[in-house]
């Protein structure tokens, strides 16, 4: 049986400057972090063909630039996952 990755990604944009510690102190969200909070610069691209094809097709390509290493990444949303 193939072992499939599975990521879970939050996102989120703070307007209030002192909203993050307030952010962090939900003990929701406290009990997922495996490390203290961190800012982190990256760069990401995002590719698709001139007709849009992948984001009809629910997937996304991108490539991103972290700590610096590239990694290409294809992410699928739910209606292409099953």
């Amino acid at each position: 049986m193939q072992q499939r990755n599975r990521e879970l990604e939050l996102k989120l944009r703070l307007l209030a400057p002192d909203a993050w510690q307030r952010v962090c102190d939900i003990p929701a969200l406290a009990a997922l972090a495996t490390a203290p909070p961190r800012d982190e610069h990256l760069e990401t691209w995002y590719y698709d063909t001139p007709g849009q094809d992948l984001r009809q097709a629910g997937l996304a390509y991108r490539i991103r630039l972290e700590s610096g290493k590239w990694a290409a990444t294809v992410k699928t949303d739910e209606a292409c996952s099953g």
